[in-house]
């Protein structure tokens, strides 16, 4: 799905003819609880969400977006999850469309800091979009402290504890596609590195089958690593650099004015030999072509993040 089908796919809930509902769920303990919440304020945190969709997707100009498995980190990107493997903690977002019998929130026997995120659905019957929003138990204000609220003109002790919920959120589902805003949360909290090593493991055996790598046990060793997973994974295996003689690598390589300095032969010239750590992260960036000139300037720049690259670069520490 690209952006503007995205987009597309969002619309109806700015055209102001679709009437829209917000419904809202605690992950509680992994389990997932109705919200029974009055109109006004259920209203209010659905008014919130669409402008906060509006906001990130609709009028945002600078916004990146990426596949998961191609995308760099940057801010302003949002990420269409693309690996074969879904995490398994985000199924509760499938589980609210599934029109099973719902069960409440107990508030006998669950506690507002048991819960772990919470998940809104809005729009029709015939079009959802599901929202989830990781919610951090330090947050609950706590009936065991002394804290008052106004009644009249005295103060009054608060005898409940109290959630805060912000109308925003780190994953979105549209049309069966996971939408990621927060790479951080989904690294830290969901056991995505694993997620990401096990199809890594088949990029790499596709790149030993290549042949053109003398040492290839350098990149195994290193693929539990979440920079390496995500290098091996942003190679295609339809990359149009792998369609290309060995020659042409080698040559190209040889008459770049930085990968000549860090990328290594063995000694019959015919395979790539990895020395460094670096030298194994440019071989990957250079399958996933990211080294490329401007035909307007003529500058090299690596194109991951446009970084303007000179012959008169100083090699990186340990690398000679």
């Amino acid at each position: 799905m690209t952006l503007e089908e995205l987009k597309q796919k969002l619309a109806f809930l700015f055209d102001g003819k679709t009437a829209t509902d917000a419904r809202v769920y605690f992950l509680v303990n992994g389990n997932l609880r109705f919200a029974d919440i009055e109109d006004a304020p259920r209203k209010e945190i659905k008014d919130g969400l669409v402008q906060y969709i509006r906001d990130k997707f609709i009028d945002n100009e600078t916004l990146n977006y990426s596949t998961l498995s191609e995308g760099e980190d940057k801010k302003n990107t949002v990420y269409r999850y693309d690996l074969e493997q879904v995490v398994s903690g985000l199924s509760c977002m499938d589980s609210v469309l599934e029109h099973k019998q719902e069960e409440p929130l107990s508030f006998s026997t669950e506690s507002f800091t048991d819960v772990d995120a919470f998940v809104f659905v809005l729009g029709t019957e015939s079009q959802k979009v599901v929202l989830y929003k990781r919610h951090l138990s330090f947050t609950v204000l706590r009936k065991n402290k002394l804290r008052f609220i106004k009644s009249a003109d005295h103060l009054v002790r608060l005898n409940d504890d109290v959630i805060n919920m912000e109308t925003t959120f780190e994953f979105m589902k549209v049309a069966g596609h996971l939408f990621v805003l927060s790479t951080k949360v989904l690294e830290n909290n969901f056991n995505v590195d694993q997620v990401r090593k096990n199809e890594a493991n088949g990029r790499l055996a596709f790149i030993e089958g290549l042949g053109i790598v003398e040492n290839i046990e350098a990149l195994k060793d290193v693929i539990g690593e979440r920079k390496y997973a995500k290098h091996i994974l942003r190679v295609r295996t339809t990359a149009k650099a792998l369609e290309l003689p060995f020659a042409e690598l080698r040559d190209f390589v040889r008459s770049h004015p930085k990968l000549k300095r860090r990328l290594k032969f063995n000694g019959t010239e015919d395979k790539f030999m990895f020395h460094t750590m670096t030298s194994r992260e440019l071989f990957l960036k250079l399958l996933h072509d990211d080294f490329v000139e401007s035909r307007l300037t003529k500058t090299l720049y690596d194109s991951a993040d446009k970084k303007g690259l000179t012959a008169d670069e100083e090699p990186d520490e340990g690398e000679e």
